[in-house]
């Protein structure tokens, strides 16, 4: 006859043998049933992660953005301000990707995200180009 391990040993013992191995994570990322997380959790995370990353990186551009376009304008010539409008158009679509992005559902999740990055490469190669044309 078999008998049974309690589902609180075997949680203790895979937490013993995760940290043996150094390997707290994979424990560490184990619910509070001790199962791994649902592929939705995962995706959440994953989601948030990388939400909270370009946060950083978005803010900072602005103020990037913010500046150029102050400093083309000022300079009054035709090539700067079409320069600014042009580096605005690019901006103005990261920032729509980046509101929707926010608001992106599991099912969105990976369409969103990759208008977002396009969004975000597209921006970044109009910084490029009007840049050091101005």
């Amino acid at each position: 006859m078999h008998s049974r391990t309690p589902r609180s040993v075997l949680i203790a013992s895979a937490a013993t043998i995760a940290l043996a191995l150094g390997s707290a994570s994979s424990f560490a990322a184990m619910n509070d049933t001790g199962s791994a997380p649902s592929t939705t959790e995962k995706t959440q995370s994953s989601a948030d992660a990388y939400r909270e990353r370009m946060a950083g990186e978005v803010d900072e551009w602005k103020q990037k953005v913010d500046d150029f376009s102050t400093k083309a304008k000022e300079k009054g010539t035709a090539a700067s301000k079409s320069a600014a409008t042009k580096l605005d158009r690019a901006w103005d679509n990261v920032k729509t990707q980046w509101d929707k992005l926010q608001n992106a559902t599991d099912d969105t999740w990976s369409d969103t995200k990759a208008a977002f990055e396009k969004a975000w490469r597209d921006f970044q190669d109009t910084w490029k180009s009007t840049t050091l044309n101005t």
